[in-house]
C-alpha cells in the first residue's frame, strides 16, 4: 500500500517540531508541502537534508517568504526524476520530465516564465510495478495561485489551471499515470466555505469542478489547513540515483554530510618521527633530511594530515638515543579524551548563550500554541508578523474554528 500526503504547511520553518517528526507523523511515502514561504537562500541543512528522505523544492522568483513547494519522498519511494515548474523554463535538461507541447504552443515566452515565476509547482516521476511490465507514474505538487477580488490574479489563476491541464493531458498521452494534488484554492463544497454567503456564486464558480473526496486530518495543527491523505494500492520501485533537482545536490549542502569525527584521530608519536624531528634543535642536518624527500615525493597524500606519520630513514638514530625514555609519557595525545574534557567544561555556557526561541504564545479561546503569521495586506505593518490562533478560520458561532486572538510578535510577553 502506498501512502501520499498534501498539505498546505503555511511556513515550511513556523512550526514548533522538528521536520522529521512532523514528516514520519504522517505516515506517508510521500509527502507534499504547499506555502513553504522560503527562498533559495533560506533553505537550511535541518530542512534540506532530512534523515531517511529525500525532498525537492520550487521557490518563488518574485518575492522572499511568499508561495513556494516542496515535495518529500521516503528512500523507498525516490523518484527517478524531478522537475521545478510547470512549463519548463526553470529546470536544466538533466532535470527535465518533458512533454511540453501543449503548454509551449499555447502560451508566449513571457506567458510561460510567468506561470513558473512563483514557486508553485514540483513534478517527481516515480516507477510501479503493475502486473508483468513497469509503469510510471507523475505525481505534480501544485499550490495554485488565490485571486480575491483582484481582476489580474484571478486571470493569472484561470491561465494556471489551464497550462496544469495541458500538462497533464500531454503526460496522459504518452502512458504516464498523474496524481494532481496540492493547495487548488478552491472550495469543494458550499459547507467547505469560511464565508458561505453567496450560493449562486459559489455554484458558479469555473475553479471547483470535477473535485472528490479524500481523508482530512484534522487532527495535526501547525497551520490554517489540515494535511489530506490518500491510501492506493501500488508497488513502488525506488530509483538508486538522486534526481538532479534533490536538494542534497545543492551545492551549499552536498557536502555537509561528514562530521568532525571523522577528521580526528589518535594520534602516537614513535622515536625519530617526522614530528620529533622538528622539535628537536639538536638532529644533525635536519634540512637535509627535508631537502632530499622533497625532490623524491613533490605533494604528499591528503590523508598524510590525518593518521600517524613516520620517517623511514634512520641514518641519525644514534643522535635520537636521549629522548627515547620520554617519549611513552610525552607524545601520546588522546583526540577525544582531550574532545570530552573541553566538552563538558562549556556545555553550561553554550546553554547560557544559546538559550533557543521562547516558546509561542496560547491563545485564548482554545489555550492552543500559537502559530506566527505575516501581514500581507499594503499598509504600515505589511510584513510584520504577529501570532494567532492556529485553527482554521470559521463562523463566530462556531467554537472548533479560530478564535479572535492577536499579539504581534514583536510585543513583550
Amino acid at each position: 500500500m502506498f501512502n501520499i500526503v498534501t498539505w498546505n504547511i503555511n511556513g515550511i520553518r513556523s512550526g514548533q517540531q522538528k521536520l522529521k517528526d512532523v514528516l514520519d507523523s504522517m505516515e506517508a511515502d510521500i509527502v507534499c508541502l504547499q506555502e513553504t514561504k522560503i527562498t533559495r537562500d533560506m533553505l537550511d541543512e535541518a530542512t534540506a537534508l532530512v534523515e531517511g528522505y529525500s525532498s525537492y523544492y520550487s521557490f518563488s522568483r518574485k518575492k522572499s517568504g511568499y508561495s513556494g513547494v516542496a515535495t518529500y519522498c521516503k528512500n523507498s519511494c525516490m523518484p527517478f526524476q524531478a522537475e521545478e515548474g510547470l512549463a519548463g523554463t526553470l529546470s536544466s535538461h538533466e532535470a527535465k520530465i518533458d512533454f511540453y507541447d501543449s503548454v509551449h504552443g499555447s502560451f508566449t515566452d513571457e506567458g510561460l516564465k510567468a506561470l513558473d515565476s512563483e514557486g508553485r509547482c514540483v513534478m517527481t516521476l516515480h516507477r510501479f510495478k503493475e502486473e508483468e511490465t513497469v509503469a510510471s507514474l507523475i505525481v505534480i505538487n501544485v499550490y495554485c495561485p488565490h485571486a480575491g477580488d483582484n481582476d489580474e490574479r484571478l486571470a493569472y489563476k484561470l491561465e494556471f489551471y489551464r497550462a496544469l491541464s495541458l500538462r497533464c493531458d500531454d503526460l496522459l498521452s504518452q502512458g504516464y499515470h498523474v496524481i494532481v494534488l496540492g493547495d487548488i484554492n478552491v472550495s469543494h463544497r458550499l459547507i467547505d466555505h469560511c464565508e458561505p454567503d453567496d450560493v449562486t456564486s459559489f455554484s458558479k464558480s469555473p475553479s471547483r469542478q470535477s473535485l472528490r473526496e479524500c481523508i482530512i486530518m484534522s487532527e495535526v495543527y501547525g497551520s490554517d489547513h489540515c494535511p489530506v491523505k490518500a491510501s492506493i494500492a501500488l508497488n513502488f520501485i525506488s530509483s538508486t540515483r538522486l534526481p538532479a533537482l534533490c536538494t542534497k545536490n545543492f551545492k551549499e549542502f552536498s557536502g555537509k554530510q561528514l562530521k568532525m569525527s571523522e577528521f580526528i584521530c589518535k594520534r602516537s608519536l614513535a622515536v625519530g618521527s617526522a614530528d620529533e624531528l622538528q622539535s628537536k634543535p639538536d638532529v644533525s642536518e635536519p634540512k637535509k633530511t627535508r631537502l632530499s624527500q622533497k625532490t623524491t615525493k613533490q605533494q604528499s597524500s591528503l590523508l598524510n594530515f590525518f593518521a600517524s606519520t613516520s620517517v623511514t630513514s634512520h641514518e641519525n638514530v644514534s643522535s635520537l638515543q636521549f629522548v627515547s625514555s620520554t617519549t611513552e609519557s610525552t607524545n601520546s595525545f588522546d583526540c577525544n579524551k582531550s574532545l570530552s574534557t573541553a566538552t563538558s567544561s562549556s556545555v553550561g555556557l553554550w546553554k547560557n548563550l544559546l538559550k533557543g526561541p521562547a516558546p509561542p504564545p496560547v491563545c485564548s479561546g482554545h489555550k492552543e500554541a500559537c502559530v506566527l503569521r505575516t501581514v500581507k495586506k499594503k499598509g504600515p505593518n505589511m510584513n510584520r508578523q504577529f501570532w494567532a490562533c492556529p485553527r482554521a478560520a470559521g463562523h463566530s458561532s462556531d467554537l472548533n474554528a479560530q478564535c479572535n486572538f492577536f499579539l504581534w510578535s514583536s510585543a513583550k510577553r
